[in-house]
C-alpha cells in the first residue's frame, strides 16, 4: 500500500509538519503518530487510485460450430453474430495484469475496440465477456471454454455508426471466479442474427486497449 506523511503548506510549498507537546505551561516537540487499533505507525498507509492501459497482444475470431477464422483472411480480426454465431477473442499479457492489480480493487474499467463493419439493417447489441488464456488457442474454441459470460458487458452499435468505442467493463470482469487476473475479453453477438453482426479489427489493423482503475 502507498505511505502517506502529513504535510504542512505556507501557501506554495509543503514541508514535513511538526507537533508540539505541553505539560501544562512548557511545550516540547512531539511526534504524530496513526493508529488502527493496536499497532502505531509514524506514516499510516493511505490509500491510493491508479490507472494503467493494456495493450492487447493477441486476438482471434471463430464461427459458432468451433472453427477457428483463416488467419490469412481475416488477420485476426473479429466477428459477432450473425446466423453463423461468430465469436472471438482479445488476449493482454496477463502476468502484467496480475502484477498491477495485486492484492488491491478494481474499481472501474474500460476496453477500446474499433468496429469497422455492421450489416445493412444491423445495429449489433456486443456481448464482452472475460477469459482466462494467457495465450492465443491454435485451435478450436466452442465459446465456453476458459470463458465466463456469467458477468458481462454490452456495446451497443447503432446502424452503420462504425469507429472507435469505449466499452464500459465491470470491475469484477478484471479477475476470474478463483481470483487470478483475467487473460482477456470475449466478445459475442447477443444473439445469433444478422441484426447483432459486427466486425471489429484485430491487432494488426488497431491498437486495442484494456484500461484498468486499481485502489491499492
Amino acid at each position: 500500500m502507498a505511505k502517506g506523511v502529513l504535510k504542512k503548506a505556507n501557501g506554495s510549498a509543503f514541508t514535513n509538519s511538526q507537533c508540539k507537546k505541553a505539560n501544562g505551561s512548557v511545550w516540547t516537540d512531539g511526534k504524530i503518530r496513526h493508529a488502527d487499533g493496536s499497532a502505531y505507525y509514524d506514516n499510516y498507509p493511505m490509500v491510493a487510485s491508479f490507472t494503467q492501459t493494456f495493450d492487447a497482444t493477441w486476438s482471434q475470431g471463430w464461427l459458432g460450430s468451433g472453427t477457428r477464422l483463416d488467419d490469412g483472411v481475416w488477420k485476426g480480426d473479429i466477428i459477432t453474430g450473425s446466423t453463423s454465431n461468430y465469436r472471438g477473442m482479445f488476449g493482454f499479457k496477463q502476468s502484467d495484469i496480475a502484477a498491477f492489480i495485486g492484492s488491491g480493487t478494481v474499481t472501474g474499467a474500460r476496453l477500446h475496440v474499433n468496429c469497422y463493419e455492421t450489416t445493412t439493417n444491423g445495429a449489433p447489441d456486443v456481448q464482452f465477456g472475460k477469459h482466462s488464456y494467457t495465450a492465443e488457442p491454435s485451435g478450436s474454441w466452442d465459446g465456453a471454454a476458459n470463458t465466463d459470460w456469467g458477468n458481462y458487458s454490452t456495446l451497443h452499435v447503432p446502424n452503420k455508426a462504425t469507429g472507435g468505442y469505449w466499452v464500459t467493463i465491470n470491475p469484477s470482469q478484471i479477475r476470474m471466479a478463483n481470483g487470478a487476473a483475467l487473460g482477456g475479453i470475449a466478445l459475442r453477438g447477443a444473439t445469433a442474427t444478422n441484426e447483432d453482426m459486427g466486425k471489429f479489427t484485430g491487432i494488426i489493423g488497431y491498437k486495442t486497449q484494456l484500461e484498468i482503475t486499481v485502489l491499492k
